[in-house]
Protein backbone atom coordinates (compact mmCIF):
# COMPACT_ATOMS: atom_id res chain seq x y z
CA UNK A 1 0.00 0.00 0.00
CA UNK A 2 2.86 2.40 0.66
CA UNK A 3 5.18 1.35 -2.15
CA UNK A 4 4.68 4.67 -3.96
CA UNK A 5 6.50 6.42 -1.08
CA UNK A 6 8.67 3.56 0.17
CA UNK A 7 10.17 2.81 -3.25
CA UNK A 8 11.63 6.29 -3.89
CA UNK A 9 12.85 6.49 -0.27
CA UNK A 10 14.61 3.12 -0.64
CA UNK A 11 16.14 4.24 -3.94
CA UNK A 12 17.62 7.36 -2.33
CA UNK A 13 19.04 5.39 0.60
CA UNK A 14 20.36 2.76 -1.80
CA UNK A 15 22.10 5.41 -3.88
CA UNK A 16 23.66 7.01 -0.79
CA UNK A 17 24.82 3.62 0.47
CA UNK A 18 26.33 2.40 -2.80
CA UNK A 19 28.01 5.72 -3.66
CA UNK A 20 29.44 6.09 -0.15
CA UNK A 21 30.59 2.47 -0.20
CA UNK A 22 32.48 2.94 -3.49
CA UNK A 23 34.27 5.98 -2.07
CA UNK A 24 35.00 4.02 1.13
CA UNK A 25 36.54 1.13 -0.80
CA UNK A 26 38.80 3.38 -2.85
CA UNK A 27 39.93 5.68 -0.05
CA UNK A 28 40.07 2.85 2.51
CA UNK A 29 42.51 0.88 0.36
CA UNK A 30 44.58 4.00 -0.36
CA UNK A 31 44.75 4.93 3.33
CA UNK A 32 45.63 1.32 4.22
CA UNK A 33 48.49 1.38 1.71
CA UNK A 34 49.68 4.71 3.11
CA UNK A 35 49.58 3.28 6.63
CA UNK A 36 51.66 0.34 5.47
CA UNK A 37 54.20 2.37 3.47
CA UNK A 38 54.83 5.21 5.93
CA UNK A 39 55.80 4.44 9.50
CA UNK A 40 55.21 8.08 10.49
CA UNK A 41 51.73 8.11 8.94
CA UNK A 42 51.02 4.77 10.61
CA UNK A 43 52.18 5.95 14.02
CA UNK A 44 50.13 9.13 13.73
CA UNK A 45 46.88 7.86 12.24
CA UNK A 46 46.49 4.13 12.90
CA UNK A 47 45.49 4.64 16.56
CA UNK A 48 43.00 7.30 15.46
CA UNK A 49 41.47 4.95 12.89
CA UNK A 50 41.20 2.14 15.41
CA UNK A 51 39.61 4.46 17.97
CA UNK A 52 37.23 5.93 15.40
CA UNK A 53 35.74 2.48 14.79
CA UNK A 54 34.38 2.50 18.32
CA UNK A 55 32.63 5.87 18.07
CA UNK A 56 28.85 5.61 17.71
CA UNK A 57 27.36 7.03 14.53
CA UNK A 58 24.60 8.79 16.42
CA UNK A 59 27.14 10.99 18.24
CA UNK A 60 29.13 12.05 15.16
CA UNK A 61 26.50 12.20 12.41
CA UNK A 62 25.06 15.57 13.53
CA UNK A 63 28.48 17.17 13.05
CA UNK A 64 28.78 15.73 9.54
CA UNK A 65 25.29 17.00 8.74
CA UNK A 66 26.26 20.49 9.89
CA UNK A 67 29.50 20.40 7.90
CA UNK A 68 28.22 18.76 4.69
CA UNK A 69 24.52 19.63 4.74
CA UNK A 70 21.26 17.74 4.73
CA UNK A 71 21.47 16.86 1.04
CA UNK A 72 22.36 13.46 -0.41
CA UNK A 73 26.05 14.39 -0.63
CA UNK A 74 26.21 14.79 3.16
CA UNK A 75 24.93 11.25 3.66
CA UNK A 76 27.37 9.89 1.08
CA UNK A 77 30.23 11.47 3.03
CA UNK A 78 28.99 9.93 6.29
CA UNK A 79 28.69 6.47 4.71
CA UNK A 80 32.14 6.80 3.12
CA UNK A 81 33.84 7.93 6.33
CA UNK A 82 32.27 5.20 8.45
CA UNK A 83 32.87 2.59 5.76
CA UNK A 84 36.54 3.28 5.15
CA UNK A 85 37.79 2.48 8.67
CA UNK A 86 37.55 -1.32 8.50
CA UNK A 87 38.86 -1.32 4.93
CA UNK A 88 41.90 0.79 5.77
CA UNK A 89 42.72 -1.21 8.90
CA UNK A 90 42.35 -4.57 7.17
CA UNK A 91 44.38 -3.40 4.15
CA UNK A 92 47.23 -2.36 6.42
CA UNK A 93 47.03 -5.59 8.42
CA UNK A 94 46.88 -7.65 5.24
CA UNK A 95 49.96 -5.98 3.77
CA UNK A 96 51.85 -6.45 7.03
CA UNK A 97 50.94 -10.16 7.01
CA UNK A 98 52.40 -10.79 3.53
CA UNK A 99 55.55 -12.89 3.92
CA UNK A 100 58.66 -10.92 3.03
CA UNK A 101 59.84 -13.52 0.50
CA UNK A 102 57.02 -12.58 -1.91
CA UNK A 103 58.43 -9.07 -2.17
CA UNK A 104 62.02 -10.30 -2.22
CA UNK A 105 61.38 -12.65 -5.15
CA UNK A 106 59.74 -9.85 -7.16
CA UNK A 107 62.61 -7.47 -6.41
CA UNK A 108 65.19 -10.13 -7.31
CA UNK A 109 63.47 -10.58 -10.68
CA UNK A 110 63.88 -6.85 -11.43
CA UNK A 111 60.60 -5.42 -10.18
CA UNK A 112 60.48 -2.01 -8.56
CA UNK A 113 59.18 -1.70 -4.99
CA UNK A 114 56.05 0.04 -6.29
CA UNK A 115 55.41 -2.74 -8.82
CA UNK A 116 55.92 -5.33 -6.11
CA UNK A 117 53.43 -3.54 -3.85
CA UNK A 118 50.72 -3.18 -6.51
CA UNK A 119 51.13 -6.51 -8.30
CA UNK A 120 52.36 -8.91 -5.63
CA UNK A 121 51.72 -7.74 -2.09
CA UNK A 122 48.20 -6.39 -2.67
CA UNK A 123 47.18 -9.63 -4.36
CA UNK A 124 48.52 -11.74 -1.52
CA UNK A 125 46.81 -9.42 1.00
CA UNK A 126 43.55 -9.64 -0.94
CA UNK A 127 41.93 -11.98 1.56
CA UNK A 128 42.27 -9.46 4.39
CA UNK A 129 41.36 -6.52 2.16
CA UNK A 130 38.14 -8.20 1.06
CA UNK A 131 37.44 -9.08 4.66
CA UNK A 132 37.51 -5.37 5.48
CA UNK A 133 35.29 -4.65 2.48
CA UNK A 134 32.76 -7.25 3.67
CA UNK A 135 32.74 -5.77 7.17
CA UNK A 136 32.19 -2.32 5.72
CA UNK A 137 29.44 -3.52 3.39
CA UNK A 138 27.36 -4.77 6.31
CA UNK A 139 27.04 -1.26 7.70
CA UNK A 140 26.50 0.99 4.69
CA UNK A 141 22.70 0.97 4.45
CA UNK A 142 22.20 1.16 8.20
CA UNK A 143 24.62 4.09 8.29
CA UNK A 144 22.78 5.86 5.46
CA UNK A 145 19.37 5.30 7.06
CA UNK A 146 20.61 6.47 10.47
CA UNK A 147 22.10 9.61 8.94
CA UNK A 148 18.76 10.27 7.23
CA UNK A 149 16.91 9.66 10.48
CA UNK A 150 19.05 12.30 12.18
CA UNK A 151 18.49 14.85 9.47
CA UNK A 152 17.61 14.64 5.81
CA UNK A 153 15.03 15.65 3.25
CA UNK A 154 14.36 12.19 1.81
CA UNK A 155 15.21 8.51 2.22
CA UNK A 156 14.38 5.51 4.38
CA UNK A 157 15.34 7.34 7.59
CA UNK A 158 12.91 10.17 6.87
CA UNK A 159 10.24 7.66 5.81
CA UNK A 160 10.70 5.70 9.05
CA UNK A 161 10.51 8.87 11.13
CA UNK A 162 7.25 9.84 9.44
CA UNK A 163 5.83 6.35 10.02
CA UNK A 164 6.93 6.41 13.65
CA UNK A 165 5.42 9.85 14.26
CA UNK A 166 2.08 8.69 12.84
CA UNK A 167 2.12 5.47 14.94
CA UNK A 168 2.26 3.26 11.84
CA UNK A 169 4.22 0.35 13.31
CA UNK A 170 3.81 -1.94 10.25
CA UNK A 171 5.32 0.82 8.06
CA UNK A 172 8.31 1.11 10.41
CA UNK A 173 8.90 -2.63 10.09
CA UNK A 174 8.44 -2.45 6.32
Amino acid sequence: ETWNTLGPAAAITGYEGVAGFLFAVFFGIMIGIALYCSHTFNAAFYPLLAAAQTMPLISIAPLFLIWFGFEISGKIVIVAVFGLFPIAVQTCRGLEAVPRYFRDVALTCGATPAWSLWHVQLRVAGRQIFSGIRISATYIFATAATAEYIGAKAGIGVWMQAAYNSFQTPMVFA
